[in-house]
């Protein structure tokens, strides 16, 4: 079965489905199949702003990052390789509170701005989308 939908529907469908409820009520879902039919009425407004141009944001590939490290330490491996190993292990343990203060301590707001500056800066900017918003309301009707 074939439908065709508007950009405007499929964007309404997108912003009245939450995604912490879609995860909740997927995890909720009994294993086996499931027969459904009901209609759905979404009414309301869909806004979308203007495209813009941006700075590209960077993830970064850690695992490539620690290979870099424990490559550049030389006869030191064995140690810089303990030291992320028990970094590694601190980190599930540390609460929000804590991992801002370390962050502070660490310096690592100087170094993500060096980065900034020495690295994103030299980047292109990239097309971005513009945001969208919306006013709706979701009622099941059938």
């Amino acid at each position: 079965m074939s439908i065709e939908l508007t950009n405007e529907m499929i964007a309404a469908i997108d912003a009245s489905l939450k995604a912490d409820a879609i995860k909740a009520a997927k995890g909720a879902l009994a294993a086996g199949e499931h027969t459904v039919d009901f209609t759905v009425r979404i009414k309301g407004t869909v806004k979308k702003g203007e495209d813009d141009m941006a700075k590209p944001t960077v993830t970064t590939p850690w695992l490539t990052v620690m290979a870099l490290v424990l490559h550049r330490a030389g006869f030191q491996r064995d140690t810089a390789m303990e030291l992320i190993f028990n970094a590694m292990n601190d980190a599930q343990t540390i609460g929000k509170d804590d991992e801002a203060e370390l962050m502070a301590v660490a310096g690592v707001a100087e170094a993500r701005k060096k980065f900034d500056e020495e690295v994103l800066c030299r980047l292109p900017l990239m097309p971005r989308q513009g945001k969208v918003t919306s006013k709706l309301g979701v009622e099941v009707v059938g």
